[in-house]
Protein backbone atom coordinates (compact mmCIF):
# COMPACT_ATOMS: atom_id res chain seq x y z
CA UNK A 1 0.00 0.00 0.00
CA UNK A 2 1.24 3.49 -0.81
CA UNK A 3 1.11 5.86 2.13
CA UNK A 4 1.86 9.55 2.18
CA UNK A 5 4.88 10.55 4.20
CA UNK A 6 3.86 13.25 6.61
CA UNK A 7 6.75 15.08 8.23
CA UNK A 8 6.09 17.06 11.39
CA UNK A 9 8.60 19.66 12.53
CA UNK A 10 8.79 20.14 16.30
CA UNK A 11 11.73 22.47 16.92
CA UNK A 12 13.89 21.75 19.93
CA UNK A 13 12.98 25.19 21.24
CA UNK A 14 9.43 23.89 21.77
CA UNK A 15 10.71 21.83 24.70
CA UNK A 16 12.18 24.92 26.35
CA UNK A 17 9.01 26.94 25.74
CA UNK A 18 6.94 24.20 27.34
CA UNK A 19 9.31 23.96 30.28
CA UNK A 20 9.08 27.73 30.75
CA UNK A 21 5.31 27.67 30.59
CA UNK A 22 5.12 25.16 33.43
CA UNK A 23 6.73 27.63 35.81
CA UNK A 24 4.04 30.24 35.21
CA UNK A 25 0.97 28.01 35.03
CA UNK A 26 -1.33 26.75 37.70
CA UNK A 27 -0.37 23.13 38.28
CA UNK A 28 -2.70 20.65 36.65
CA UNK A 29 -2.36 17.34 34.91
CA UNK A 30 -1.19 17.96 31.34
CA UNK A 31 -3.83 16.63 28.97
CA UNK A 32 -1.89 16.88 25.72
CA UNK A 33 1.38 18.30 24.45
CA UNK A 34 -0.11 21.73 23.64
CA UNK A 35 -1.92 22.01 26.97
CA UNK A 36 0.06 25.08 27.98
CA UNK A 37 -0.78 28.72 28.58
CA UNK A 38 1.33 29.97 25.68
CA UNK A 39 -0.64 27.95 23.10
CA UNK A 40 -4.01 28.68 24.71
CA UNK A 41 -3.17 32.39 24.73
CA UNK A 42 -2.45 32.43 20.99
CA UNK A 43 -5.87 30.92 20.31
CA UNK A 44 -7.90 33.03 22.72
CA UNK A 45 -6.25 36.29 21.63
CA UNK A 46 -6.83 35.45 17.97
CA UNK A 47 -10.51 34.82 18.63
CA UNK A 48 -10.97 38.04 20.59
CA UNK A 49 -8.86 40.39 18.47
CA UNK A 50 -9.50 40.76 14.73
CA UNK A 51 -6.04 42.18 14.13
CA UNK A 52 -4.38 39.17 15.73
CA UNK A 53 -6.83 36.81 14.03
CA UNK A 54 -5.86 38.23 10.66
CA UNK A 55 -2.29 36.95 11.07
CA UNK A 56 -2.37 34.29 13.80
CA UNK A 57 -0.91 31.60 11.50
CA UNK A 58 2.37 33.50 11.52
CA UNK A 59 2.60 33.63 15.31
CA UNK A 60 5.93 31.98 16.29
CA UNK A 61 4.37 30.03 19.17
CA UNK A 62 1.59 28.79 16.90
CA UNK A 63 4.26 27.71 14.42
CA UNK A 64 5.96 25.50 16.99
CA UNK A 65 3.26 22.90 16.35
CA UNK A 66 1.15 24.13 13.41
CA UNK A 67 1.78 25.84 10.05
CA UNK A 68 5.48 25.03 10.05
CA UNK A 69 5.99 23.19 6.76
CA UNK A 70 8.51 24.53 4.22
CA UNK A 71 8.02 25.08 0.51
CA UNK A 72 9.87 21.84 -0.37
CA UNK A 73 7.34 19.70 1.48
CA UNK A 74 4.48 21.59 -0.12
CA UNK A 75 5.93 20.78 -3.53
CA UNK A 76 6.06 17.07 -2.66
CA UNK A 77 2.39 17.10 -1.71
CA UNK A 78 1.49 19.13 -4.80
CA UNK A 79 3.13 16.45 -6.96
CA UNK A 80 1.34 13.74 -5.01
CA UNK A 81 -1.99 15.41 -5.76
CA UNK A 82 -1.06 15.83 -9.43
CA UNK A 83 -0.08 12.19 -9.90
CA UNK A 84 -2.58 10.35 -7.71
CA UNK A 85 -5.46 12.63 -6.73
CA UNK A 86 -5.89 14.89 -9.74
CA UNK A 87 -9.67 14.72 -9.29
CA UNK A 88 -9.24 17.18 -6.39
CA UNK A 89 -7.77 19.90 -8.59
CA UNK A 90 -11.25 21.01 -9.64
CA UNK A 91 -11.81 22.07 -6.00
CA UNK A 92 -8.59 24.04 -5.57
CA UNK A 93 -10.40 27.37 -5.40
CA UNK A 94 -12.50 26.16 -2.49
CA UNK A 95 -9.42 24.77 -0.71
CA UNK A 96 -7.57 28.03 -1.32
CA UNK A 97 -10.09 29.89 0.85
CA UNK A 98 -8.40 28.29 3.88
CA UNK A 99 -5.28 30.36 3.21
CA UNK A 100 -7.24 33.60 3.27
CA UNK A 101 -7.57 33.17 7.03
CA UNK A 102 -4.75 33.94 9.44
CA UNK A 103 -2.16 34.97 6.81
CA UNK A 104 -0.23 31.70 6.51
CA UNK A 105 3.03 31.63 4.55
CA UNK A 106 2.06 30.83 0.98
CA UNK A 107 4.09 30.00 -2.11
CA UNK A 108 3.39 29.63 -5.80
CA UNK A 109 3.20 25.94 -6.76
CA UNK A 110 3.13 25.89 -10.56
CA UNK A 111 -0.31 25.38 -12.07
CA UNK A 112 -1.73 24.76 -8.58
CA UNK A 113 -1.25 28.44 -7.86
CA UNK A 114 -0.77 30.05 -4.46
CA UNK A 115 -1.07 27.74 -1.45
CA UNK A 116 0.38 27.22 2.00
CA UNK A 117 2.28 23.92 2.31
CA UNK A 118 0.03 22.99 5.24
CA UNK A 119 -3.11 23.24 3.13
CA UNK A 120 -1.59 21.15 0.33
CA UNK A 121 -0.65 18.54 2.92
CA UNK A 122 -4.26 18.28 4.11
CA UNK A 123 -5.57 18.15 0.54
CA UNK A 124 -3.21 15.25 -0.17
CA UNK A 125 -4.44 13.54 3.00
CA UNK A 126 -8.04 13.96 1.86
CA UNK A 127 -7.09 12.50 -1.51
CA UNK A 128 -5.67 9.38 0.09
CA UNK A 129 -8.75 9.06 2.29
CA UNK A 130 -11.10 9.48 -0.68
CA UNK A 131 -9.19 6.75 -2.55
CA UNK A 132 -9.27 4.35 0.42
CA UNK A 133 -12.99 4.83 1.09
CA UNK A 134 -13.73 4.24 -2.60
CA UNK A 135 -17.47 4.80 -3.15
CA UNK A 136 -18.37 5.02 0.55
CA UNK A 137 -19.70 8.46 1.50
CA UNK A 138 -19.24 9.21 5.22
CA UNK A 139 -22.16 11.30 6.45
CA UNK A 140 -21.17 11.53 10.11
CA UNK A 141 -17.51 12.33 10.74
CA UNK A 142 -15.64 12.93 13.98
CA UNK A 143 -12.22 14.56 14.12
CA UNK A 144 -9.86 14.31 17.10
CA UNK A 145 -7.94 17.58 17.30
CA UNK A 146 -9.29 20.85 15.94
CA UNK A 147 -6.33 22.54 14.30
CA UNK A 148 -7.73 25.59 12.53
CA UNK A 149 -10.72 23.76 11.08
CA UNK A 150 -8.90 23.38 7.76
CA UNK A 151 -9.31 19.62 7.46
CA UNK A 152 -13.03 19.97 8.21
CA UNK A 153 -13.39 22.49 5.37
CA UNK A 154 -11.56 20.20 2.94
CA UNK A 155 -13.57 17.11 3.87
CA UNK A 156 -16.78 19.11 3.55
CA UNK A 157 -15.86 19.85 -0.07
CA UNK A 158 -14.79 16.24 -0.75
CA UNK A 159 -17.62 14.38 1.01
CA UNK A 160 -20.40 16.88 1.77
CA UNK A 161 -21.04 15.42 5.23
CA UNK A 162 -24.29 15.73 7.20
CA UNK A 163 -22.57 16.20 10.56
CA UNK A 164 -19.01 16.78 11.70
CA UNK A 165 -17.86 16.63 15.33
CA UNK A 166 -14.57 18.21 16.37
CA UNK A 167 -13.08 17.14 19.71
CA UNK A 168 -10.33 19.10 21.44
CA UNK A 169 -9.45 21.36 24.38
CA UNK A 170 -11.76 24.38 24.81
CA UNK A 171 -9.18 26.97 23.68
CA UNK A 172 -8.53 25.13 20.42
CA UNK A 173 -12.22 24.62 19.75
CA UNK A 174 -13.05 28.34 19.85
CA UNK A 175 -10.35 29.11 17.29
CA UNK A 176 -11.49 26.34 14.92
CA UNK A 177 -15.09 27.49 15.33
CA UNK A 178 -14.23 31.06 14.33
CA UNK A 179 -12.25 29.86 11.30
CA UNK A 180 -15.06 27.57 10.12
CA UNK A 181 -17.61 30.35 10.56
CA UNK A 182 -15.47 32.51 8.27
CA UNK A 183 -15.32 29.60 5.80
CA UNK A 184 -19.11 29.17 6.06
CA UNK A 185 -18.95 25.45 6.89
CA UNK A 186 -22.21 24.24 8.40
CA UNK A 187 -23.33 21.28 10.56
CA UNK A 188 -20.22 21.25 12.76
CA UNK A 189 -20.39 20.39 16.47
CA UNK A 190 -17.57 21.31 18.85
CA UNK A 191 -17.01 19.40 22.08
CA UNK A 192 -14.37 18.62 24.66
CA UNK A 193 -13.44 14.96 25.28
CA UNK A 194 -15.57 14.97 28.42
CA UNK A 195 -18.61 16.08 26.41
CA UNK A 196 -18.42 13.20 23.95
CA UNK A 197 -21.55 11.11 23.61
CA UNK A 198 -21.33 7.52 24.84
CA UNK A 199 -23.94 6.34 22.32
CA UNK A 200 -23.05 8.09 19.07
CA UNK A 201 -22.07 6.06 15.99
CA UNK A 202 -19.78 7.59 13.37
CA UNK A 203 -19.04 6.71 9.77
CA UNK A 204 -15.48 7.95 10.00
CA UNK A 205 -13.01 9.09 12.65
CA UNK A 206 -9.96 11.00 11.49
CA UNK A 207 -7.03 12.37 13.43
CA UNK A 208 -3.99 14.20 12.12
CA UNK A 209 -1.47 13.58 14.93
CA UNK A 210 -3.83 14.79 17.67
CA UNK A 211 -4.81 11.34 18.98
CA UNK A 212 -1.14 10.71 19.76
CA UNK A 213 -0.76 14.16 21.36
CA UNK A 214 -3.24 13.38 24.16
CA UNK A 215 -2.31 11.49 27.31
CA UNK A 216 -3.25 7.87 27.95
CA UNK A 217 -6.40 8.68 29.95
CA UNK A 218 -7.86 10.72 27.11
CA UNK A 219 -6.81 8.13 24.54
CA UNK A 220 -8.74 5.51 26.51
CA UNK A 221 -11.76 7.82 26.38
CA UNK A 222 -11.34 8.22 22.61
CA UNK A 223 -11.18 4.44 22.19
CA UNK A 224 -14.40 3.91 24.13
CA UNK A 225 -16.42 6.81 22.74
CA UNK A 226 -15.06 7.24 19.21
CA UNK A 227 -12.71 4.60 17.80
CA UNK A 228 -14.82 1.64 18.90
CA UNK A 229 -17.93 3.35 17.52
CA UNK A 230 -16.64 4.34 14.06
CA UNK A 231 -17.06 2.28 10.89
CA UNK A 232 -13.90 3.66 9.30
CA UNK A 233 -10.82 5.10 10.95
CA UNK A 234 -7.83 7.03 9.64
CA UNK A 235 -5.21 8.11 12.18
CA UNK A 236 -1.78 9.64 11.76
CA UNK A 237 0.28 9.53 14.93
CA UNK A 238 3.65 10.20 16.47
CA UNK A 239 5.40 8.73 19.50
CA UNK A 240 6.50 11.79 21.41
CA UNK A 241 9.50 11.74 23.77
CA UNK A 242 8.74 12.01 27.49
CA UNK A 243 10.05 15.57 27.71
CA UNK A 244 6.92 16.73 25.87
CA UNK A 245 5.17 16.13 29.17
CA UNK A 246 2.57 13.54 28.14
CA UNK A 247 2.66 9.77 28.45
CA UNK A 248 0.62 8.26 25.64
CA UNK A 249 0.09 4.80 24.20
CA UNK A 250 2.85 3.50 21.99
CA UNK A 251 2.26 1.80 18.64
CA UNK A 252 2.31 -1.73 20.08
CA UNK A 253 -0.24 -0.82 22.74
CA UNK A 254 -2.53 0.73 20.13
CA UNK A 255 -2.18 -2.36 17.96
CA UNK A 256 -3.14 -4.62 20.88
CA UNK A 257 -6.25 -2.52 21.57
CA UNK A 258 -7.43 -2.87 17.97
CA UNK A 259 -6.68 -6.59 17.84
CA UNK A 260 -8.94 -7.09 20.85
CA UNK A 261 -11.89 -5.58 18.97
CA UNK A 262 -12.13 -8.64 16.73
CA UNK A 263 -14.68 -7.07 14.35
CA UNK A 264 -12.45 -5.49 11.71
CA UNK A 265 -12.84 -6.41 8.05
CA UNK A 266 -9.83 -4.26 7.11
CA UNK A 267 -6.87 -3.28 9.24
CA UNK A 268 -3.57 -1.58 8.40
CA UNK A 269 -0.82 -0.23 10.61
CA UNK A 270 2.34 1.28 9.22
CA UNK A 271 5.23 2.34 11.40
CA UNK A 272 6.96 3.25 13.47
CA UNK A 273 9.62 4.66 11.18
CA UNK A 274 12.92 6.23 12.15
CA UNK A 275 10.98 9.40 13.03
CA UNK A 276 8.44 7.38 15.07
CA UNK A 277 5.48 8.24 12.82
CA UNK A 278 2.67 5.72 12.44
CA UNK A 279 -0.45 5.39 10.28
CA UNK A 280 -3.57 3.40 11.15
CA UNK A 281 -6.52 2.62 8.91
CA UNK A 282 -9.42 0.28 9.62
CA UNK A 283 -12.90 -0.71 8.54
CA UNK A 284 -15.46 -2.40 10.80
CA UNK A 285 -17.54 -5.37 9.79
CA UNK A 286 -21.15 -4.66 8.94
CA UNK A 287 -23.49 -4.57 11.90
CA UNK A 288 -20.72 -3.98 14.46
Amino acid sequence: MKTLRFIIIYPVVCCFVIAGCKKNETKHSQRCIYDHAVFAEVSTKAVGDEQQFSQFKQNPFFNLIWENHPYEEGELWRRKIDHEYAFLKTQFEQFRKIDRIGSPRTYHFGDAGLFSPSTLRLVAMAGELRAKLDSFEPSHIVQIGAGCGSLCKILNEVFGFKSYTIVDLPEQLVLAKKCLEKLEVKNVKFCTPEQLSKEAIYDLVISDMSFSEFDRAYQEMFFERILCRSIFGYILGHEFPKHFGVIAMNVNEIKERFEKLGNLSEWELQGPSSSRDYFIYWKKQEGF
